[in-house]
């Protein structure tokens, strides 16, 4: 199975789990490209696809939702899941799953993915404005990293058995071992 994860991100939070997400899906057995959203020319010679970014003002990096409106055509024939990363989910609450679902309204309109990943990101706290660190009840100090590594890799195992029998592969059987 051909896997692309495309991604968007600031920081390089968002970067660095894409890549993450990637070297899982290879230990699994997927063929993988990892790129940003921008780099991506081509959709087509996938099987599937993960999407994912950051967040800004509530909603995805505006350069993520665009790379699923140029592509959505070919993107609403194959099996697509959705990640984001946000403080939001710096906490994992029901409260918090609803906003973060809603900052992915409009890509979900677009696509129908099989799964969506929300996950707490990672960000320099001075990076963060006061009223931002208040909404989510950040601490002051001036790191924060939220991402549960553990919950990521989970996530992206369902995803691939997921993905696997949705595409025709035979990797659907494939068990995950846990490491």
């Amino acid at each position: 199975m051909k896997v692309l994860v495309a991604y968007a991100s600031r920081l390089g939070s968002t970067a660095e789990v894409a890549e993450f997400m990637g070297e899982e899906l290879r230990r699994l057995g997927a063929e993988v490209d990892v790129m940003p959203v921008g780099e991506v020319r081509r959709v087509a010679p996938y099987d599937a696809v993960l999407v994912g970014s950051g967040v800004r003002h509530m909603h995805w990096l505006p350069e993520a939702t665009e790379f699923v409106r140029v592509y959505q055509d070919e993107l609403s024939r194959k099996p697509v899941a959705l990640f984001l990363l946000s403080m939001v989910m710096s906490t994992d609450t029901a409260q918090h799953r609803q906003e973060a679902m809603r900052m992915l309204e409009d890509v979900r309109q677009m696509v129908r993915p099989v799964a969506v990943g929300l996950f707490g990101g990672e960000v320099a706290g001075r990076m963060v404005p006061f009223m931002s660190r208040q909404q989510v009840g950040l601490p002051r100090s001036e790191e924060h990293d939220f991402r549960d590594w553990e919950a990521m890799r989970s996530w992206v195992q369902q995803v691939y058995r997921q993905l696997a029998r949705l595409s025709g592969h035979s990797a659907a059987d494939k068990e995950v071992k846990d490491e």
